[in-house]
């Protein structure tokens, strides 16, 4: 509900005034209207929309999609700078430039303020401190937010125009963003606001002027990793005495990631060129169940190998962002001594569109024609639309 408030005395002279001096009733204009709140402080009330499509560290893993965990009970980080003229190196506790961080709750907190976010009420609740109000009138603010699982911070740096975070991914734990938000025409048409008012909620969004209109910061966070789903289908009569024991991709993990920034563009990681072995996990984040995947079938191998029933292995993997990874699956085969240990066949993935992007879902589907032999074929789906590709054994 949009809230407009009441006329004030000044506004009713006006009024009089308008109709004393025309002998009729000429209305009140948008902008003497507008002056009425702008001595009210509001309160920051935020609020999380959808997110995407909705190592030894435990991570989480990825949210949202139709095979991601449910969005919610999660701790997220807060930033908001003045929207003109802010230093983003200045802290909350000592400067209007910043209205939301870490300094907050801390003297030497420099991330975003930490809060919660359930999942089923909409609005986030501050973890410590107090709520915190916007000043009175139409100074407007920028608002930022960044979600990084279970994975430790290593260096904040904060210069005048950025926020960055160093950081190292693990394979499975997510890693989100959200930039600038500005209410659209179209939302603020909806809520029955005339185009000068749309205009003004705009360039003051958000503020004051905009909160005592119920127009809030929503966050909107959009995933910064590439998550890979491995499906395996069993290409002959071998592959069904298998179990799948490990699945890993070489994958860049030294990040830095920048939260905020003037220049919305700059928002996102970027990785060194060092690799690491990332490892699939289950989808809670658990270490990959042995002697578990397995795959089962009773028809005709001259079928399609991809119209088998296919197995899911463990959860997914997320990733950094690359042309192709190297994978390497472990496998042990159960009619030999469960002392021998298990044996790895590797293989390369390459991206159907030429680059695993951040933000998108990919299922590479593994035919499995014996413990030393895997063909992938890689397409996209859910977080993220593409095209697809397929690896041809003879190739």
């Amino acid at each position: 509900m949009t809230v407009k408030g009441s006329i004030s005395l000044w506004a009713l002279a006006l009024l009089s005034l308008l109709v004393s001096c025309n002998g009729a009733w000429e209305g009140v204009t948008d902008e003497n209207y507008d002056e009425y709140d702008d001595s009210v402080s509001m309160p920051v009330v935020i609020s999380v929309g959808d997110a995407g499509n909705s190592v030894t560290t435990k991570g989480s893993g990825a949210f949202g999609g139709e095979y991601g965990n449910a969005w919610g009970d999660v701790y997220i980080y807060v930033y908001a700078f003045k929207k003109s003229g802010a230093s983003y190196s200045s802290l909350a506790s000592q400067s209007d430039d910043c209205l939301l961080d870490a300094s907050l709750d801390s003297s030497s907190g420099r991330g975003g303020r930490r809060a919660y976010y359930d999942g089923t009420d909409p609005f986030i609740s501050w973890t410590s401190g107090d709520d915190v109000y916007f000043p009175a009138g139409r100074t407007a603010y920028d608002f930022f937010a960044y979600f990084t699982d279970n994975l430790t911070v290593r260096n904040i740096s904060r210069s005048s125009d950025k926020v960055t975070l160093s950081l190292q991914i693990d394979g499975s734990s997510d890693v989100m963003a959200s930039g600038k938000v500005t209410p659209s025409s179209d939302e603020l048409s909806s809520l029955g606001f005339t185009d000068s008012e749309q205009r003004r909620i705009q360039e003051y969004a958000f503020s004051s002027y905009t909160a005592v209109r119920d127009v809030n910061p929503s966050l909107e966070f959009e995933h910064m990793l590439t998550q890979i789903r491995f499906l395996v289908y069993p290409a002959d009569e071998s592959a069904l005495r298998l179990y799948i024991n490990g699945i890993s991709a070489q994958s860049p993990a030294d990040a830095e990631f920048v939260v905020a920034a003037q220049d919305e563009d700059e928002i996102g990681m970027s990785f060194s060129s060092t690799l690491y072995d990332l490892s699939l996990r289950e989808s809670n984040g658990d270490e990959l169940k042995q002697n578990t995947y397995t795959m089962n079938y009773s028809g005709d191998f001259t079928d399609n190998v991809y119209s088998r029933p296919a197995t899911q292995v463990g959860g997914s993997l997320l990733l950094a962002p690359a042309s192709s990874y190297e994978v390497t699956m472990t496998m042990h085969d159960s009619t030999v001594s469960s002392s021998i240990s298990n044996v790895s066949s590797s293989f390369t993935i390459t991206a159907p569109s030429g680059t695993f992007e951040a933000g998108k879902q990919y299922v590479v589907r593994l035919a499995v024609y014996g413990i030393a032999e895997v063909t992938p074929s890689v397409t996209v789906e859910a977080w993220g639309n593409g095209g697809n590709i397929l690896i041809d054994h003879e190739d």
